[in-house]
């Protein structure tokens, strides 16, 4: 999956949650309904912008002190 992710210029995810993946995954195939695994999917990707933002604050942070 998420070599699909970056495939389409989006961040690879990781999902702290796996049984919430398994049970998005069972809610599909009992009904259709994908909108539980969207979500996973959405605040996963959301997560990992939050990551990369606090990541450049702190380099940016560390370059200023060394300067």
């Amino acid at each position: 999956m998420n070599q699909q992710m970056i495939n389409q210029g989006l961040l690879p995810l990781s999902i702290e949650k796996q049984s919430k993946y398994r049970q998005a995954f069972r809610v599909y195939e009992r009904n259709g309904d994908s909108s539980m695994m969207v979500r996973l999917l959405c605040n996963a990707e959301l997560e990992s912008v939050n990551r990369i933002l606090v990541l450049y604050e702190n380099l940016q942070r560390s370059t200023i002190k060394n300067k």
